[in-house]
């Protein structure tokens, strides 16, 4: 072994030891040490401000009326709970030095706990950068906003005012919960609202991940994804529904909404059971299934590649366009229907009487049916 060799061999064993010996200090010295810190608040709050680096918070009903945050804490990262004009402020803080900060090992989940004993309060807001956060049932919160880095959100049971919540990286769940206006947005993870009711407008925003929706009633549903299906049974909505997907299926069943429509690059989409004004469907490639789906105003499809099909539908008017594939199905009532391929059969009624149906495309059969 050469001098150089030799020279280049001590130096990453003296690195290999400091952070060794650095990770070790810091196993030793860096806040291990657990403690349990409780904070009882005896004035009156009706506001609620949460903002903590690496806990989960939960916030609970006050078994016996006292409003109290219990703290599951590390010695070096703990948290400052104080009543400020009427709010409830939690904050982190973090007294360790930086080689502190280094572990060989991981550290057990910190954890505030917020015990509050009246139902209403009227803002809360809740913003942590690596944690859950569970709100249990029996609340009723004004404007609220949450938000996250790294951590799964799961809301049961409880009332809002404008909820709006934000991950980048984590699950949203909202079951049996009711606000003014919902905002949710998710980079990477899934998003799941079940059983909410939404006097307003209601947003879906997702990056990276699945979104279900069943049971819900608002004014509006918009839902924007890049990757990841979207899936929703049982909606209700007084306005409009708008999902744009790149890449994923979009299925959607029992809806009865007014001007609704689907975008999609790569993705199948089915519609089944639906009560709507109108409806427009814009695919780059994927198949478009309708089944039992009425609009009191019309159709519009159009589609790259995809074969669309009909099954028990109807719409005042009907407008269909295919680049590549075939067009079937049968309708409720008669249609005068002008049909048009550049390759491929063509089968239907010739009526002179009924709602305009245009149906052109460029390569595939044509076939529909009137009352079948």
């Amino acid at each position: 072994m050469n001098e150089a060799v030799r020279i280049i061999a001590f130096v990453c064993a003296v690195i290999v030891l400091a952070v060794a010996i650095f990770a070790l200090t810091a196993c030793a010295t860096g806040g291990i040490g657990y403690q349990t810190e409780t904070y009882e608040i005896t004035e009156n709050i009706e506001n609620l401000s949460i903002k903590v680096d690496t806990s989960d918070v939960e916030i609970r009903k006050s078994e016996d009326g006292v409003l109290k945050v219990v703290c599951n804490e590390r010695k070096k990262e703990r948290h400052t709970v104080k009543a400020d004009m009427g709010t409830l402020e939690v904050n982190s803080v973090d007294d360790r030095k930086w080689y502190e900060k280094v572990s060989l090992f991981g550290y057990r989940t910190m954890k505030v706990t917020v015990y509050l004993p009246e139902e209403e309060y009227a803002i809360l807001n809740v913003e942590r950068s690596t944690g859950d956060l569970d709100i249990s049932a029996g609340f009723i919160f004004g404007d609220t906003d949450i938000r996250c880095s790294t951590g799964d959100t799961k809301i049961i049971g409880s009332s809002f005012g404008a909820l709006s919540v934000r991950a980048s990286t984590g699950d949203i769940t909202l079951t049996e919960a009711s606000c003014t206006s919902l905002t949710t947005e998710c980079s990477t993870g899934c998003i799941t609202l079940s059983e909410v009711s939404c006097a307003g407008d209601a947003k879906i925003t997702a990056s990276t991940g699945d979104v279900a929706v069943s049971d819900l009633t608002a004014a509006t549903l918009e839902s924007m994804s890049e990757t990841g299906e979207f899936e929703a049974e049982r909606v209700t909505l007084s306005g409009g529904l708008a999902i744009t997907t790149d890449t994923g299926k979009v299925s959607i069943s029992e809806l009865s909404a007014g001007d609704s429509s689907v975008k999609t690059d790569t993705g199948r989409v089915r519609i089944s059971r639906a009560e709507l004004a109108s409806f427009t469907s814009d695919t780059d490639t994927g198949d478009v299934e309708l089944e039992s789906v009425v609009a009191s105003g019309s159709y519009n499809i159009k589609a790259d590649t995809g074969d669309i099909r009909f099954d028990g539908c109807d719409a005042a008017e009907i407008y269909v366009k295919t680049s590549s594939g075939s067009v079937k199905g049968s309708f409720l009532t008669p249609k005068v229907i002008f049909a048009e391929t550049g390759s491929g059969g063509i089968d239907v009624p010739k009526l002179t009487e009924g709602g305009r149906c245009e149906i052109k495309t460029g390569s595939g059969g044509i076939k529909i049916t009137i009352g079948e």
